[in-house]
């Protein structure tokens, strides 16, 4: 096939592709970038429109959560690993995007083009590139310390939408004619008509979530959180009273024997307990993916028989699948009615057609509690516990399933949540010299306190709980309930390591 150097129009997607993976195969191309309009080549933080300002910010301030992850431990200090997570998940960065694929290239050209556009799939020979930029880059590096353009080829730990799309990218610091001007690009342009499946979008934006996409849920969330209190402020007004965390913390104080809050438990600082810390390597390419089909039990008005029922269907199948904490694979959850119908959920609970008040299916919600809890030490029997604990109380309803509910609220990591608990069960999650700390004027006759003044008491988390006692609440109750309420959707915390504030709602 012929083409001219550095443009060429092919007659249509499929012949596009077909001439960048023929000049990948002869060896005169290495990586490949689609676009699904002629748009200039410029990364996301200098494009018209943007404020370089307020990125860079976010930037630095989605570096600085990083740095403070214990489980993002493989992140620290690599700032080119830093931003290759920002710009896979949206943040304005100096970054473009290639990949190693034609096809995969293919697939971005192609996905959501609009007909009577021109697609474009971009094409760079890695030496060429870095020979023409060369003294370019030297000069301007002994000058401001840094190179205006730079390939990085990287493998970020956990980062599977990188893995998957067989990205690298390329670090940009000029306008989109100089970048041109310079780097030897070969344009393969196509007219958009009607869009070819090159790949399935899931295999893309792999639909299961790594421990890394755990994580980032719930900072994109604390990043939310900002501007939803705008919002709410502009409908009801601006907090007449907020109690600030040093008046409670005083006031906490009073409780305790010469007015001291108690040190951290032993139990959260033991290895077990920082083995919840660890970050996990699963590759995107070695995640074993199985489907687990549960099937709610037909007629079944017994709270207790059906949380068996369910959980027995998902230990049976973890069994099956050979399921080990070191090498959990990933799961395609499908939760149906007893007659088949794949179940919704809503206000009412489960329902079998999506109306207004449905966001999500069953699965996704089992989904979202078995990617959190799978790269942690749960055992396999804690997981059946919690996803059949979920499902139970989405039938029957909490207080129907936990007699004794009570309405809690915690922090961990920044965000913020709600479910309920055992009151009995936190009482047991109680370190075991917890009452001897408290002043004995204080207590009541039976040597207690008052139970809402237990959780005002304990609501540091470290200083009050025994961390093993405290992963059998998550198991139970709080990631159950958590799920049940989905005050933050999809969004379930579910490490006990990271909590740090637990008291009532």
């Amino acid at each position: 096939m012929q083409y001219n150097y550095p443009e060429h129009y092919s007659k249509n997607a499929s012949s596009a592709i077909k001439l960048a993976k023929e000049l990948k195969l002869k060896g005169e191309y290495d990586f490949f970038r689609g676009q699904n309009n002629t748009y200039d080549i410029q990364p996301s933080i200098s494009r018209i429109g943007v404020n370089k300002h307020e990125s860079s910010k976010k930037l630095n301030e989605f570096a600085h959560w990083v740095y403070s992850t214990p489980e993002l431990s493989s992140l620290h200090g690599n700032i080119s690993a830093i931003l290759a997570v920002a710009q896979h998940y949206g943040l304005k960065t100096p970054l473009l995007d290639f990949s190693y694929s034609p096809e995969i290239a293919g697939f971005f050209a192609t996905n959501e083009g609009k007909m009577g556009d021109t697609g474009t799939i971009i094409c760079v020979n890695k030496k060429r590139f870095q020979e023409s930029w060369k003294d370019i880059n030297d000069r301007h590096y002994k000058e401001k310390n840094i190179y205006l353009t730079k390939i990085i080829e990287i493998d970020v730990k956990n980062l599977w939408r990188l893995q998957a799309q067989q990205g690298l990218f390329l670090q940009c610091h000029v306008d989109s004619a100089l970048l041109e001007m310079f780097s030897c690009f070969l344009h393969i342009y196509f007219p958009q008509k009607k869009e070819i499946v090159v790949f399935e979008k899931e295999k893309i934006y792999p639909k299961t979530k790594s421990h890394l996409e755990v994580l980032l849920d719930q900072y994109f969330l604390i990043d939310s959180y900002p501007e939803r209190e705008k919002q709410l402020a502009e409908i009801f007004g601006l907090s007449v009273f907020s109690m600030r965390e040093g008046d409670v913390r005083k006031e906490m104080e009073f409780f305790f024997v010469a007015s001291n809050l108690p040190e951290i438990h032993k139990s959260w600082k033991s290895n077990f307990a920082n083995s919840w810390l660890n970050e996990p390597d699963e590759k995107h390419s070695n995640a074993k993916t199985i489907n687990i089909d549960i099937i709610l039990p037909q007629s079944v008005s017994k709270i207790e028989e059906f949380e068996i029922n369910l959980f027995t269907q998902i230990e049976n199948k973890f069994i099956k699948s050979d399921f080990l904490y070191s090498n959990r694979k990933t799961v395609n959850w499908v939760v149906k009615s007893y007659d088949g119908i794949v179940l919704y959920i809503d206000s009412e609970g489960f329902t079998e057609q999506p109306n207004d008040f449905t966001d999500y299916t069953a699965s996704e919600m089992v989904d979202s509690i078995y990617s959190g809890m799978r790269n942690l030490p749960y055992s396999n029997h804690q997981i059946a516990k919690s996803i059949s604990r979920y499902l139970t109380i989405v039938q029957f309803g909490v207080y129907e399933v936990i007699e004794d509910a009570v309405g809690i609220e915690f922090s961990a990591g920044s965000v913020r949540s709600r479910g309920f608990c055992s009151r009995k069960k936190i009482h047991t999650a109680l370190r075991e010299d917890f009452f001897t700390l408290i002043n004995p004027n204080k207590l009541n006759p039976s040597g207690e306190l008052e139970f809402r003044h237990i959780l005002f008491c304990a609501r540091y988390a470290k200083t009050s709980y025994v961390f093993e006692t405290l992963i059998d609440l998550f198991v139970e109750d709080i990631i159950p309930t958590i799920a049940a309420v989905a005050v933050e959707g999809l969004i379930i915390v579910v490490n006990p390591m990271r909590i740090e504030i637990l008291g009532e709602s």
